[in-house]
């Protein structure tokens, strides 16, 4: 599912969604993260696609 991760991923925005396994219950999605910390090649790669979709604006503010 893709669902914030609340700091479950130590080096992204707490505020940011990703894509991990979940347990679902009566309460909604409980993520059950197998990474923790993307190495330096994929966080790249994700700063690079954010950029992208925010117009090249860090954050996603196009001002």
């Amino acid at each position: 599912m893709n669902i914030p991760h609340h700091g479950h991923v130590d080096n992204i925005p707490a505020d940011w969604a990703v894509e991990m396994s979940c347990t679902l219950g009566r309460d909604g999605a409980k993520p059950t993260p197998r990474i923790t910390h993307f190495d330096e090649k994929v966080l790249g790669l994700i700063y690079t696609i954010q950029g992208v979709r925010s117009g090249g604006q860090p954050g996603g503010d196009q001002r």
